[in-house]
């Protein structure tokens, strides 16, 4: 089953993902100074496009590009190489990045015409915000995560796609190609890490509550009055951090395994078919080349 096999190879890709995540924010950022620059041309050209421009970067960075840098250390796990840069793959996790905003703008878009119609209330955002119930909201909430999760989850193979840089028919990456791939594992997955990487940072954070000691007290009074230099970092609050920190990389390491695998399973069904198909038709031009030749020389 691809859920148990993907978490089982998502540890593979988290400790790979724990190396270079230092490195990759660095890379962010530098990505982010260029972006500011592009950014500023596009908002002389068109504020729709900066709005674009940034929708677009805000997705990439905190989902699309982490996660087909993690794809690309699954990979390697694998022993196969990328064939593109860093680079090429923020430029492809830009365009899945675009996608995944539009389709959220969407879903807010609808759901706000929707209480609308049924609160019967004006566009103002104060009059909706006191028309919808509690259980309204959380209903568009929940709504919204499913369908944003099922959109994630057809983009996981085109993702892997980008990371090592070739498609399941082994050209080079072509954007939404094979889009839908094993769609209901990949969405079970992908809903499965987003809400268990989530739940076990809570956990995490109950319990070093209740057995952090003075280290929750002394990190609590600090923080509300806003000196967190003054915070003695002890074993117990570093423990905390680095498992906070590894969590948040492995709900998307599992993502990346399970497109990872869904991708490699895909492309090796299509090389076999492809060597039956040639086997065929070799063995059909024998057997044209032998009814076409005398009788006596079959």
């Amino acid at each position: 089953m691809l859920v148990a096999r993907s978490f089982l190879f998502s540890f593979s890709i988290l400790w790979r993902l724990c190396l270079v995540a230092p490195f990759l924010l660095i890379l962010l950022a530098f990505f982010g100074i260029v972006g500011l620059f592009v950014l500023t041309i596009a908002a002389a050209v068109s504020p729709l496009l900066a709005i674009l421009c940034v929708a677009a970067a805000s997705f990439a960075i905190s989902s699309s590009f982490p996660i087909i840098v993690a794809s690309r250390l699954g990979f390697q796990a694998r022993g196969e190489q990328s064939s593109y840069g860093y680079g090429r793959m923020f430029m492809y996790s830009l365009i899945y990045g675009l996608v995944e905003a539009f389709i959220l703008v969407l879903i807010i878009g609808i759901a706000i015409v929707v209480g609308v119609v049924v609160t019967g209330s004006g566009f103002s955002m104060a009059q909706l915000e006191t028309s919808l119930t509690g259980a309204t909201e959380l209903y568009v909430s929940g709504g919204t995560f499913v369908i944003v999760g099922f959109i994630r989850a057809g983009m996981l193979v085109p993702m892997a796609g980008a990371a090592i840089g070739r498609d399941g028919n082994n050209q080079p990456h072509t954007p939404f190609y094979d889009f839908g791939t094993r769609w209901r594992s990949l969405w079970m997955t992908n809903m499965l890490a987003m809400i268990v990487g989530p739940l076990a940072i809570v956990a995490l954070a109950i319990v070093w509550v209740q057995y952090g000691g003075s280290a929750v007290d002394d990190f609590a009074a600090a923080y509300e009055s806003d000196n967190l230099s003054g915070v003695d970092i002890g074993w117990e609050l570093i423990i905390f951090f680095v498992a906070v920190y590894a969590l948040s990389l492995w709900t998307i390491s599992w993502q990346a395994a399970a497109g990872v695998l869904a991708y490699m399973e895909k492309r090796d069904a299509q090389h076999i078919e492809e060597v039956v198909h040639s086997d065929d038709d070799r063995a059909a031009a024998q057997n044209l080349w032998k009814d076409r030749m005398p009788p006596g020389r079959r």
